[in-house]
């Protein structure tokens, strides 16, 4: 699912890959029962990483030291929070 989800994605966009994976498993009942559960919690899932990287880069933009870091080579938002920067 994972190896399908990474060559798919990002050729159709958020959302289509859902859509594509359910027409092509309705007519497996296996597939159906095995993958619904997965595509169902998708939308979730993208919805709490949206909000953990919303959050992740209102700390790291509020404090002038951590906008210095960020302009280093490698260091990124969750970079600059993992490295314990931020409280």
């Amino acid at each position: 699912m994972q190896q399908v989800s990474r060559s798919f994605a990002p050729k159709h966009g958020h959302g289509a890959f859902d859509t594509e994976v359910r027409d092509v498993i309705e007519t497996d009942g296996m597939l159906l029962h095995a993958l619904s559960p997965m595509l169902e919690a998708c939308p979730v899932l993208y919805q709490t990483f949206r909000e953990l990287d919303k959050q992740t880069r209102k700390l790291t933009r509020s404090d002038p030291v951590r906008q210095r870091l960020l302009g280093a080579p490698g260091m990124g938002f969750v970079t600059v929070r993992e490295a314990g920067l931020i409280n």
